[in-house]
């Protein structure tokens, strides 16, 4: 046998360690698929392990173009790249339950179509005050979370109706959410009201907003609706907060009325075409309607809880638009850049 130079010798074994450490990276490999989503794990993370942060206002009231950043970034990283993610919760300093509403439809579709399990990470890290909210509303059941974490003392004046959600039109759902408001409230003299408006919000969702051709930019789970809603009751303030992904009031308008029909309204009512001006103009074509009930006046349904309250706001985000109307009659149209992913529906009552 020839034997062997040293700078033969120094390249073999160079080829040796890297074998071996090829061959220990396989069985670290194996490791780390354990601690896959399905099985809880909260250690580093791996190199193809995207982390997406929460903005630190969790609100489309105070930061819209924020919160839909967020979402933006969330959604195609989980549902079309389909890397594997995690959402940091520790710079999250203020939450409103609209936003908190929508991330938590993000987050239980995320798991339903990916297959996993969730688990908090970091939630010791977390603002306290942001962990006991995110609690009370509800968001560590519907997502069953393993490790959620213990009740925390509320505040007395404000109380959160969990999160609920469905693919069908369910009016018990929405008489225990009613029920639920009036344990903190006291009665709702305007209930059947709001059982209308949550129903036709339901019927709209299950028979338009999630049709067999529709063009979607995440793709939904068929039918799917959430809820939520909350007391203050200093303030003596009722919220009710209902959401989808399905294609938008201003998709699903033409379904109804043609085209013509449309556009003749909307230039009696002096609005160009866009997202918040159909929405404007779906509620007009409801109360001109003399035909049979149709989705237009499904529209007036759900704001009727507000004309019937003592005083109150509706607010409707669809597409890139945002439609708001006050129980005295005055209507607000706005367009946003980025469009909402759906339809959130949000009645803020003073009974």
């Amino acid at each position: 046998m020839k034997r062997l130079s040293a700078d033969q010798k120094r390249r073999q074994l160079i080829h040796a360690k890297k074998l071996e450490r090829r061959r220990l990276g396989a069985r670290r490999g194996k490791r780390r698929r354990r601690f896959s989503p399905r099985t809880p794990y909260d250690g580093p993370k791996t190199r193809d392990q995207i982390k997406i942060d929460l903005p630190a206002v969790l609100s489309l009231e105070d930061n819209y173009d924020g919160v839909m950043a967020f979402f933006q970034r969330f959604r195609y990283a989980a549902l079309i790249d389909k890397k594997k993610i995690y959402v940091d919760f520790r710079l999250l300093r203020k939450v409103h339950s609209n936003a908190a509403l929508m991330l938590a439809a993000e987050l239980d579709r995320w798991r339903r179509f990916r297959g996993i399990p969730l688990r908090a990470r970091q939630l010791e890290q977390w603002q306290p005050e942001v962990r006991r909210l995110l609690n009370e509303m509800g968001l560590f059941e519907l997502l069953d979370v393993a490790n959620k974490p213990r009740p925390a003392k509320s505040q007395a004046d404000l109380n959160y109706i969990k999160f609920q959600t469905h693919n069908l039109v369910e009016g018990n759902l929405a008489t225990q959410l009613r029920f639920a408001l009036e344990e903190h409230a006291g009665k709702i003299t305007t209930k059947q009201f709001l059982f209308g408006g949550l129903t036709e919000a339901m019927t709209n969702v299950v028979h338009h907003a999630y049709p067999d051709d529709g063009e979607f930019a995440y793709p939904p789970i068929r039918n799917q609706w959430w809820m939520a809603g909350s007391v203050n009751s200093s303030e003596k303030r009722l919220t009710v907060i209902f959401f989808d992904h399905g294609v938008g009031i201003p998709t699903t308008l033409p379904a109804t009325y043609t085209l013509e029909k449309i556009k003749e309204v909307l230039s009696t009512l002096g609005l160009i075409d866009t997202d918040a001006s159909r929405i404007k103009a779906a509620m007009e074509l409801g109360r001109t309607a003399t035909r049979q009930q149709n989705r237009g006046r499904g529209l007036l349904n759900i704001r009727r809880f507000v004309d019937k309250s003592r005083k109150g706001q509706l607010k409707i985000f669809s597409g890139h638009g945002e439609y708001a109307y006050s129980s005295d009659g005055q209507e607000k149209t706005t367009t946003h850049k980025i469009p909402i992913g759906g339809t959130l529906i949000q009645w803020t009552i003073y009974p």
